[in-house]
């Protein structure tokens, strides 16, 4: 076999030579079509979608023409470059189907970057091959194949191939990279550059742009929202925002005899009351517990900075006090930080200043969003992951339950008494994973919605049975409880689309309820009735808990009360100097509004 395969590649070296230059430089627009073909599983589409935009599908073709030749060039392999480009495409393109099915949104850049590992993104689908799929392997394999067996040679020089591919790389990053290039090769084949600041516009602008095109528009946009200095970033312009002296101490002394309460802050994944929106239909009793805890204590709304996933952005927001909107919305905001050894300035480094126990509880991988790395960083005593939970282990689906989670905080609390820190109250910050799409299962025949409110109930049952606990602690406690996000259902489940969620309205999902509850007295009637963005929650809940307030954390409270709404999530909003200048100081900057 392998003796026939040497000789048919033998034979056709120096035969067939314009076919196969043809055949060449065709591969990569048969990849473009083939690629879109696969995540749309409708290639009568696409063709109609060529005719109507070929100008998208040109540039479709350079972009992959151009990786295929620089590849080529450099290994001098026209096989290699062709198998190489075949593997890439064929992938990002089932990744993108797997995801619009499941979660409604769009496979981008960022997403490269979430993950070390590829089994952990892909708990979060069904991965059910289609037909479409199994014939664009093997039509891609087939091409791959002739390729091979035509012996098509690089016959260029290897001085000259590899300066012609480095020429290549230049034009490419310059393509994507530099703003007047890609602006002016974006608007010359109609590649839309709208803004994508919610998931309404995010879906409208791929149906423009579809899979590649769209692809190289996001590194654009990526490199767009890099943090850069701001023009008037000065210690002094810094210390005018804050209205303080240096030389201020950290936070102001507390009085000797009283008690600093135990601080936990619950982030639940997909937590979101859905009867806020017309036109979806909530079954009775979904929310009666949590209903009993927000009549009981204080329930208020904040604007949450994602929809449908990016927990680490509201991550972010809770454990920074800093607004997504002042670093432009990155996708992946925990990759701004610099991990130098130096802890960042968190709440976590905040608390553990002051003589708190800090823990980071998340019952899902620590490889995920990079966060065992980035987040021993954080100011955090320890982080308990997955495979580091002590608690009893229960699941619903193919997530571990809030239940454990629940459980976790209260051995930590336990042990509090018995550790290094006998006597310090506890910080603890928990992400939950228990509601996570997908919402369907091999096991559930029901409706995404139907499984998605079966969890919500789940949750506020545990959720009130952890509030019991609290309660019972002879330790003062306080809980701050809010959802990370709107739930993502699958592309044809239709749930916000018969709730008339358009690009104008769209805001209403980001506007999440929170919860804030004790064992002992708070003065609730210090926090704001009206809706505020999620950074401000962290500032509020040391205000209410009683704890002595940083210059930092004073800015903030006066900057609620002059602007409570401060976000990109589905509206357009102008930039606020203050606010910006200090997430870049307390981020990337010199931290001048850091007391030393």
């Amino acid at each position: 076999m392998i003796r026939a395969v040497k000789e048919i590649r033998q034979k056709n070296r120096d035969r067939y030579k314009k076919f196969k230059t043809a055949f060449a430089v065709l591969f990569p627009l048969f990849l473009v079509l083939v690629t879109e073909a696969i995540h749309t599983n409708d290639l009568f589409a696409i063709l109609r979608f060529a005719a109507d935009k070929p100008k998208t599908i040109i540039f479709a073709f350079l972009v992959v023409m151009m990786i295929y030749a620089a590849l080529a060039l450099l290994t001098r392999n026209l096989t290699a470059a062709a198998a190489i480009c075949a593997v890439l495409f064929f992938t990002f393109s089932v990744v993108e189907y797997f995801k619009f099915t499941s979660s409604g949104t769009h496979f981008s850049i960022s997403d490269l970057l979430m993950s070390a590992k590829v089994s952990d993104v892909s708990t979060f689908a069904l991965i059910r091959p289609t037909a479409g799929m199994i014939a664009g392997f093997l039509f891609l394999l087939t091409y791959v194949s002739v390729i091979f067996l035509l012996n098509i040679q690089v016959k260029v020089k290897r001085i000259l191939s590899f300066t012609s591919a480095l020429g290549i790389i230049g034009a490419f990053v310059s393509f994507v990279a530099v703003e007047p290039v890609y602006s002016f090769l974006y608007s010359a084949f109609d590649i839309s550059t709208d803004d994508d600041n919610n998931v309404i516009l995010s879906r409208e602008k791929f149906t423009e742009n579809k899979l590649i095109a769209n692809l190289t528009e996001s590194v654009s946009r990526e490199i767009e929202r890099i943090l850069n200095t701001p023009e008037s970033y000065s210690p002094e312009k810094i210390e005018s925002f804050l209205s303080a002296r240096k030389g201020f101490t950290t936070f102001v002394e507390h009085k000797s005899d009283e008690l600093n309460p135990n601080v936990i802050i619950i982030l639940s994944e997909s937590f979101a009351d859905l009867r806020l929106i017309d036109g979806i239909d909530v079954p009775d009793g979904i929310y009666d517990d949590f209903d009993f805890l927000t009549d009981s204590y204080f329930k208020g709304m904040s604007l949450v900075p994602t929809f449908g996933g990016g927990t680490v952005k509201t991550e972010f927001e809770l454990l920074l006090g800093l607004p997504m909107k002042s670093v432009n919305n990155t996708p992946l905001p925990q990759n701004l930080f610099r991990i130098d050894g130096e802890t960042e300035e968190t709440f976590a480094k905040l608390y553990s200043d002051i003589g708190y126990s800090t823990t980071y509880i998340h019952p899902f991988k620590s490889t995920f969003y990079n966060r065992s790395r980035i987040y021993s960083e954080f100011g955090f005593d320890r982080l308990i992951f997955e495979e580091d939970l002590t608690a009893d282990i229960t699941y619903r689906g193919a997530f571990i339950d809030d239940a454990t989670v629940f459980r976790q905080i209260e051995s930590v609390l336990e042990r509090r008494i018995i550790d290094f820190y006998s006597n310090a109250p506890s910080y603890i910050f928990a992400t939950t994973m228990q509601n996570h799409m997908p919402y369907i299962s091999e096991d559930f025949d029901g409706l995404e919605l139907d499984f998605y409110f079966a969890g919500i109930r789940e949750s506020s049952r545990a959720l009130l049975e952890f509030h019991e606990y609290v309660v019972s602690l002879d330790y003062p406690t306080v809980v701050l409880f809010i959802g990370d996000h709107y739930p993502s259902f699958s592309a044809d489940s239709g749930v916000y689309e018969a709730a008339e969620i358009t690009a104008e309205n769209c805001y209403e999902i980001y506007m999440q309820p929170y919860l804030i509850f004790s064992n002992f007295d708070l003065n609730y009637r210090i926090l704001p009735d009206e809706c505020v963005s999620s950074f401000y929650l962290p500032h509020l809940l040391t205000l209410v808990s009683g704890l002595p307030i940083n210059e930092f954390t004073e800015a903030m409270l006066r900057k609620l009360a002059e602007v409570p709404i401060y976000t990109d999530a589905g509206l357009f909003l102008p930039q606020d100097e203050k606010l910006d200048m200090l997430a870049y100081d307390r981020i990337r900057g010199n931290r001048y509004s850091v007391w030393n």
